[in-house]
């Protein structure tokens, strides 16, 4: 008998789902398929996809609210259809390795876009063109992809100066592994460290850093 309720409960969620799903993908002027268990795409045009991030919030909502299920949602375009799916793919394991819900969009040119109850929260380039910064960031096991989420971070906060503490905020990290990146962006030359911020907590002083301009001298 526990073993007929449990899979009355499985098919049951699985059923919602599907409802909850193929209601957005109406929405969406879309193509509703099952990948498997517990995933699901929608084939839709780019348009219809911006039109529609509400639609899609509210879906994940409802899953999370009324299935108690946790989503983690990922929307790729591309110059083909392989190539959009390729992105999606990509999108959906990033928003999985998030601590925050978040809908994660990847295009064609490689550009991350990361959606937070339906505003856009960053936008960032997730590859270079330049040898030389992958070169120096490889030296200290940093991504490009890292480098510049962190760059648009302060830029879209304005930050003239920031610490290790507001990256790994932003960045839903722990303070030591922002501290490490941070120096090692440091050691790159990519920052600089400027002084030092008193502590609300009464702990050590946090350093002070900025971006390195291009042609500044240290």
């Amino acid at each position: 008998m526990e073993k007929e309720e449990l899979l009355y409960n499985m098919q049951w969620t699985e059923l919602k789902m599907d409802e909850i799903l193929l209601r957005a993908s109406r929405s969406l002027n879309g193509s509703f398929h099952k990948t498997g268990s517990g995933d699901y795409m929608i084939f839709s045009s780019r348009g219809e996809v911006y039109e529609q991030l509400n639609t899609l919030h509210k879906a994940i909502e409802k899953i999370q609210s009324d299935l108690n299920r946790p989503v983690a949602a990922g929307i790729g375009f591309g110059d083909s259809v392989l190539k959009a799916e390729f992105n999606a793919r990509k999108a959906v394991q990033r928003s999985k390795s998030s601590k925050h819900e978040k809908i994660i969009l990847i295009d064609e040119h490689g550009v991350v876009e990361e959606y937070r109850h339906e505003q856009l929260i960053i936008s960032y380039v997730s590859e270079s063109t330049e040898p030389e910064l992958v070169k120096k960031l490889g030296e200290y096991h940093i991504s490009v992809q890292l480098f510049n989420k962190i760059k648009s971070y302060v830029e879209r906060k304005n930050w003239n100066t920031f610490t290790s503490k507001d990256i790994a905020l932003e960045l839903g990290m722990s303070n030591r592994n922002s501290q490490r990146i941070l120096q090692g962006l440091r050691k790159a030359g990519l920052i600089i460290e400027i002084g030092e911020t008193k502590s609300h907590d009464k702990g050590r002083p946090m350093k002070l850093y900025c971006f390195k301009q291009e042609n500044s001298q240290e």
